[in-house]
């Protein structure tokens, strides 16, 4: 009889010691439960327990939460174009079987909101029945930016795209990283041949507009980079594919990073090679007149000039100013 009070007695004790043990660990999982940063949901067929977390990532109180599903607060398809209650159900099914799961989920709030979430999903041990947890984090903010900074890149690429003129991005070592077709074809070259050169490479055969030297720290980079100022309208020739010239006329900018350090340059040029060339055609005129006009004049003083001398001097005034002003 001794024995089996003695043995009740330490029954009783063991049973309340285990009994105080699980109130505080459901105590302190409770806390943590209430008190992550994370939406929390416990999840059988339906939602079984939310924290306040996620009644305030939904904007609903959880009584609302409770005995509904998740996908119920979700467009009709996800953002891959999957239906969301059988892509949600596909995901409980491999969690449950052992696998967690981590994936991207667009929520919609009560208001009509979308929200974009990542979502940790695994079973919960020591609970009864198969049970998951899911760890809803908010990543709105994070999607949103990149959205915008897609929407900002199609924007660039569309704008340099169509963009008449020709337009380079330079490294702070010289080296081009981007181009734009439109600079593809005025130094015809290709991806990905042109992003091997740099600003001064000597494939470029530069030179002065008149096959002299133009000096390295008069190009458009050098000078943007040693000043960090903005440079317009530099004239320079580049030689290439059996010495065909190209003469281009070239601004440059600096670039920033996010400190407001000089990270490099943005260069846009134009081919006014066909414009120079008839420039110096004009040129040539004016001087192959000029040497007429000196030949002429001199023939006019000569006294023993005849009328019809005369009259053939002045023709060949005329046809000559002709052929530099272009007219007949």
């Amino acid at each position: 009889m001794l024995f089996i009070t003695s043995w009740t007695y330490v029954l009783r004790r063991e049973v309340n010691r285990r009994t105080k043990s699980l109130g505080e660990s459901e105590e302190r999982y409770r806390t943590l439960f209430e008190n992550s940063n994370d939406a929390l949901f416990l999840l059988m067929d339906t939602i079984i327990d939310c924290n306040q977390q996620a009644c305030e990532l939904l904007r609903v109180q959880r009584v609302t939460l409770l005995n509904t599903t998740l996908s119920s607060f979700a467009p009709l398809l996800q953002q891959d174009g999957s239906d969301s209650a059988t892509l949600f159900e596909t995901r409980i099914k491999a969690s449950v079987s052992g696998e967690p799961q981590v994936f991207p989920w667009v929520h919609v709030r009560s208001d009509g909101e979308p929200v974009y979430t990542e979502i940790s999903l695994r079973v919960v041990p020591g609970l009864t029945g198969p049970i998951c947890m899911a760890a809803v984090r908010d990543v709105s903010a994070r999607i949103k930016a990149e959205q915008a900074a897609r929407r900002q890149q199609d924007l660039v690429r569309a704008i340099t795209g169509t963009c008449p003129v020709g337009i380079v991005m330079l490294s702070a070592q010289g080296v081009l990283t981007f181009a734009n077709a439109h600079a593809e074809r005025i130094l015809r070259l290709e991806h990905p041949h042109l992003y091997d050169r740099t600003y001064n490479d000597p494939q470029w055969r530069i030179t002065a507009v008149d096959g002299g030297e133009f000096r390295e720290d008069d190009l458009p980079f050098y000078r943007v980079m040693r000043t960090g100022k903005p440079v317009y309208d530099i004239i320079y020739a580049i030689h290439q594919y059996e010495g065909v010239r190209t003469v281009l006329s070239v601004s440059a900018a600096p670039l920033l990073n996010d400190a407001g350090q000089l990270d490099g340059v943005v260069s846009t040029f134009e081919d006014i090679t066909a414009k120079v060339e008839e420039e110096e055609k004009q040129s040539a005129r004016w001087k192959r007149l000029e040497r007429q006009q000196e030949a002429l004049l001199r023939i006019a003083r000569n006294p023993t000039l005849t009328e019809e001398s005369i009259r053939d001097t002045f023709d060949l005034i005329v046809t000559s100013a002709s052929e530099v002003l272009n007219v007949s």
